[in-house]
């Protein structure tokens, strides 16, 4: 079968479907990747000034579908983070009506924590596929070829006359026995991805942040008895790498996804040994504080190629952030890790989410504290979000008990419909009060940190930052990755020069295709032969694929 997963091009390509498109193509399906390269409106950020080169920096939903369509796909998933899902079944529902053979499914972080009675309806998706798919996707795509489509699959969801049918959780895969990514889709279609190779090591995170829906997805599994987090061993993250690296010469950095990268000390050690026998290339990764106490080992990981580091802080406050937001970090974790990347030379960036401490809200003292204390962590970056509500996270149970957010907005944000952004949250307005001191954050790479104290302190100073307009932010971060570095910072930009080759070629291939020159296949017929009969206000079935970052 033709099977195409779709998901958002982002500043990375998509690790978790680049391995499910492995997994189907050694299985002898045709798997293709496709990210829908809309530059202007996507979940990390609206850029609406691009609008003056619309015609290279936006594609209609209608245009892109049809673009996909005019290759004739069998089943087309979707990898859906919460803030994608209205773009998602957005365009679900426009396949389902110009293609209603077409199979949708829909899988990925929303899918996996969302109630899954909120995922059927008029969005456009037949199927739901819950927790890992790497198992899942390819028996339900083994079932249509069958012309089976009510299976009983662990993880698959669908509707059968108006009742969801499904249990569980997609089964667990054993890391080690699946096959390396499948990136030269992307790779072909944005040649800047080929610099950078992400990867992820780990399922999962030991940690249970309220803001995070990592713990929902962990507890899912505790509930039946498995054990999701888990990593792949030394010498197969490795194999993946030293493969990579011979079969793509433009390949100079690597990208490790996982939460916690840094978790057991001699899994660490010996990935240092051999990543620097066998790969040798600059690599970031993420994790926590009161990972990195170890000294020594910071040093082998410099000294293996760690380039760049991101952690999370999150909330200044120790007492909040451990008790409230159920951090592990303590202050003396932060700073002694900060001074010792330092210390060796590793780039690093911090994130804080404004808006999870509550006093943000009514204490400028207390955004004025936030801003002395990273200028005492003194990163090279700080990467600044707002709070975001998620489906099944403690934070968003907790507003709705202290009445933050009304019933109304709660089932919002389970239906995927509350979240503006991936940086700036669900509350738009909330912007405004945070802008300034994201701004001063977001100039300590330029300005001597004295200066911007005074800026702080100063009602008139403070008062002409308001006034610098808020996408200063994106010109800050260019500047910062100009600066040198910012080896996140790249890609970000990156992908808006392909991603503007990209646009403009698949215009240029849907004139073609309306014009008869260009014969991809037919996009038309009746539903295949045993398909269920959904309800009326249904329009098909759709396929969700997982997504593992």
């Amino acid at each position: 079968m033709k099977v195409f997963l779709v998901n958002e091009i982002n500043k990375y390509d998509s690790v978790g479907i680049n391995l499910l498109s492995s997994i189907l193509k050694n299985e002898g399906h045709e798997a293709r990747v496709f990210l829908v390269p809309d530059l202007i409106y996507n979940t990390t950020i609206d850029l609406k000034f691009l609008n003056i080169a619309k015609f290279a920096f936006h594609i209609s939903d209608e245009e892109y579908i049809d673009y996909i369509l005019s290759f004739k796909p069998d089943v087309i998933g979707f990898s859906v983070v919460t803030m994608y899902w209205k773009r998602a079944s957005h365009l679900a529902q426009i396949i389902k009506r110009k293609a209603p053979h077409v199979l949708t499914i829909a899988g990925g972080p929303h899918t996996t924590v969302a109630p899954i009675e909120d995922m059927f309806g008029d969005y456009g998706f037949d199927y739901i596929v819950k927790g890992d798919g790497e198992i899942s996707l390819p028996k339900l795509i083994e079932a249509f070829e069958a012309k089976n489509y009510s299976p009983e699959i662990p993880g698959v969801y669908y509707l059968n006359s108006g009742i969801i049918q499904g249990s569980g959780m997609g089964e667990l895969p054993v890391l080690d026995e699946l096959p390396f990514q499948d990136k030269s889709d992307v790779w072909r279609e944005y040649p800047f991805f080929q610099h950078l190779y992400t990867v992820n090591s780990q399922r999962s995170c030991q940690f249970s942040c309220t803001y995070c829906g990592s713990p929902k997805y962990r507890d899912a599994y505790y509930e039946i008895n498995e054990r999701i987090f888990r990593r792949r061993s030394v010498d197969n993250l490795v194999k993946e790498l030293y493969d990579a690296k011979r079969a793509n010469p433009k390949m100079q950095h690597v990208g490790f996804f996982d939460d916690t990268f840094t978790s057991g000390k001699q899994w660490i050690r010996d990935f240092a040994r051999e990543y620097k026998k066998y790969v040798k290339l600059p690599y970031f990764m993420c994790t926590n504080p009161c990972l990195m106490q170890d000294e020594d080992l910071i040093y082998q990981l410099k000294e293996s190629g760690l380039s760049y580091c991101e952690i999370g802080i999150q909330a200044i406050d120790e007492e909040y952030r451990m008790k409230k937001v159920l951090r592990p970090d303590k202050d003396s974790h932060i700073f002694d890790s900060t001074r010792y990347l330092r210390k060796h030379g590793v780039y690093f960036q911090v994130n804080h989410i404004f808006g999870l401490d509550r006093r943000d809200f009514d204490d400028d003292n207390f955004l004025k504290e936030t801003v002395d204390y990273y200028l005492k962590v003194n990163p090279n970056w700080t990467h600044c979000f707002e709070l975001d509500y998620f489906p099944a996270c403690e934070e968003t149970e907790r507003a709705l008990k202290e009445g933050r957010i009304t019933q109304e907005f709660y089932d919002g944000v389970n239906r995927g419909e509350s979240s503006i952004s991936y940086n700036f949250g669900n509350i738009i307005e909330q912007k405004r009060r945070f802008a300034p001191y994201i701004v001063l954050l977001q100039m300590m790479p330029f300005l001597p940190h004295s200066l911007i104290r005074i800026i702080n302190r100063s009602k008139f100073l403070f008062y002409l930052v308001k006034k610098i307009p808020f996408h200063y932010v994106i010109l800050a971060r260019l500047l910062n990755t100009l600066k040198g570095g910012d080896m996140e910072g790249a890609p970000h930009f990156g992908k808006y020069i392909d991603g503007a080759f990209r646009i403009l070629s698949i215009k240029k291939h849907l004139r073609l295709f309306r014009s008869g020159k260009v014969d991809n296949g037919h996009t038309g017929g009746a539903p295949p032969s045993g398909f269920i009969e959904h309800d009326s206000h249904l329009k098909g079935k759709t396929l969700v694929v997982e997504n593992s970052r």
